[in-house]
């Protein structure tokens, strides 16, 4: 079958959807389809060569060429100028929602066309699917051959760490707050701070004002091999995110790596955890304070966490997930 993904952003750009487009076109092309990608990422130098075309921010009349040329048109995530023309051609069209989209003003219109339009909606979590019509929940996948547990729990030294962006939505202040609460009982987990962002320096200054100094080490960005190693040495991730986060692919590398989970529970996190962890509402640091209380120095607890995992990943491999995709858009072109 003759495939044309869409992504907005894609490699040499890394972040969640770059690396969800590409999973999917490298495992259609490795199950025997034909598959090209358009992208607005412009050609930079040292580009990786892959087994698909990518076409680099095309024409309005070669984007319409290759619209005709596929089979299937795969969208992640609904953009007007990238929709428009299916609305004068034949080529199916279905759209990945990565992540969800209010009802207001301009995203209102792009929740009417993806209602509209596409043959199918698939969203990311249940939370997503469920803002659309004719939708399913094809979770997300992640790197399974770099994610992996390389430790026993007895000999992790280190205890909870947070890895991600530090910005004001991702609710590393909540998390923070919930220490100092913590403190004030007499409790005292040792937190690793993973990442960078606008926010470094407040959060800095938050950590010194509620006098942590002692238990929270900011350690900024880790990648690869080096980043596996680091969550390897811990035992408990933190997800404080105070949005609705639309999956949260961070708690299946944590949960790879051999960690409970504590994340919050609004939006398509519940689905990323799954058994393998607990969740607290959104922005909650009395209840994120209690929800580490119930994972911290609680061994039993983790290895309970622990042997779910092997099931759970299991399910969000690349390989298990672009088989579902495949399985749901044969059914959708032949119902």
């Amino acid at each position: 079958m003759k495939f044309l993904l869409n992504s907005t952003t894609f490699y040499p750009a890394v972040g969640g959807l770059e690396n969800v487009a590409m999973d999917i076109a490298m495992e259609f092309v490795e199950a025997g389809h034909e598959v090209k990608v358009v992208t607005l990422i412009p050609e930079r130098a040292a580009i990786k060569d892959f087994a698909f075309e990518i076409i680099r921010q095309p024409s309005f009349f070669k984007y319409l060429k290759l619209i005709q040329w596929a089979e299937v048109a795969l969208h992640f995530n609904v953009t007007t100028k990238g929709i428009l023309p299916h609305f004068f051609l034949n080529t199916p069209l279905i759209i990945s929602h990565q992540s969800p989209i209010k009802q207001t003003g301009k995203k209102k219109t792009k929740v009417w066309i993806a209602n509209k339009v596409p043959i199918l909606n698939i969203g990311c979590s249940r939370y997503v699917a469920e803002q659309y019509a004719n939708s399913i929940t094809i979770h997300n996948s992640y790197n399974h051959l770099m994610f992996r547990n390389l430790m026993p729990a007895q000999d992790r030294k280190g205890e909870l760490v947070y890895l991600g962006r530090l910005v004001s939505i991702k609710g590393v202040d909540t998390l923070l707050e919930a220490l100092k609460e913590l403190k004030v009982e007499g409790l005292m987990p040792k937190l690793t701070v993973i990442g960078e962002g606008e926010d470094r320096v407040k959060l800095e200054a938050m950590n010194q004002a509620f006098g942590l100094q002692s238990q929270v080490k900011f350690v900024g960005k880790k990648l690869g091999e080096e980043l596996v190693a680091a969550l390897n040495q811990h035992q408990i991730m933190v997800v404080p995110s105070k949005w609705n986060e639309a999956f949260g692919i961070v708690a299946l590398e944590g949960i790879a790596c051999g960690l409970a989970v504590v994340a919050s529970r609004g939006g398509g996190l519940i689905d990323a955890v799954g058994p393998c962890g607990i969740t607290f509402p959104n922005g909650d640091s009395k209840a994120l304070a209690e929800a580490i209380k119930q994972v911290w120095n609680q061994p039993k607890k983790i290895s309970e966490f622990q042997e779910n995992a092997p099931a759970h990943l299991k399910r969000h491999e690349r390989d298990v997930i672009a088989k579902r995709y495949l399985e749901v858009i044969e059914n959708a072109l032949h119902p």
